[in-house]
């Protein structure tokens, strides 16, 4: 039986496998400064991107200006994914430099074509697709029925373990981003967050710091857990 995939938050070398390939579709290098975002607030998608270095954080951009974010992607990821149908949220979607990212801005053409000829490439295009489809199932039919303390402990549970791959969002142990992005990527405001993982801190389960939080007890955190975030 082929093994279940949890949602995960942190993207990295999906397109790996075809790196080679997509160096025919490179029309310039682009570097991004912490804070950059790939494309201007309320444009729609025209142009994709290959990550070569760096980390970008992907949110959704409500019109009252707040943010809610909705994973991370790094080193060997291509986005936004190749696509003929236009759809109005592509303007509210963001993505953004948090570390200093260099990548290659890919003409969607020469992309489109690619997926024609190549069979590489479009498995990872359609394989990319229902890794979206499952976060984004995650966080709307699952996390926003779960409690914040159930939702907060989900989160920390697949940034670590999509950590101890990456390196770059976290490790095994470490989630390492603040609070308050913690709590763009959760959906609640920072009082709801702070008071979820005092009661988490207060079992043992996590430790927090300036910039991160320690996983000190994984087994303790899995009890805070819903089953989606566990692989069982």
């Amino acid at each position: 039986m082929q093994e279940e995939r949890l949602p995960r938050l942190y993207s990295t070398e999906g397109f790996r496998p075809a790196w080679g390939v997509l160096d025919g579709c490179v029309l310039q290098a682009r570097t991004f400064a912490p804070g950059d975002c790939f494309w201007a607030p309320g444009e729609a998608f025209g142009r994709l991107y290959r990550i070569r270095r760096g980390l970008a954080r992907l949110s959704v951009q409500h019109p009252t200006g707040k943010l809610k974010d909705l994973g991370w992607y790094g080193p060997g990821e291509v986005f936004p994914l190749p696509h003929e149908t236009r759809f109005r949220i592509e303007r509210s979607i963001l993505l953004e430099a948090v570390e200093s990212i260099e990548a290659d801005e890919l003409s969607a053409e020469a992309v489109d074509r690619l997926f024609d000829a190549d069979s590489v490439f479009r498995r990872l295009v359609v394989e990319a697709y229902p890794r979206m489809v499952n976060l984004l199932l995650f966080d709307s039919a699952h996390q926003s029925l779960n409690s914040v303390l159930v939702r907060t402990a989900n989160v920390l549970e697949l940034l670590a373990r999509c950590g101890a791959d990456s390196g770059e969002v976290s490790s095994a142990k470490t989630v390492r981003r603040t609070q308050e992005e913690l709590a763009q990527l959760i959906g609640v405001n920072r009082a709801n967050l702070t008071r979820a993982l005092t009661t988490q801190r207060e079992a043992g389960a996590i430790e927090t710091r300036r910039g991160e939080i320690r996983i000190a007890d994984a087994e303790k955190l899995s009890r805070f857990c819903s089953s989606e975030s566990l692989g069982c």
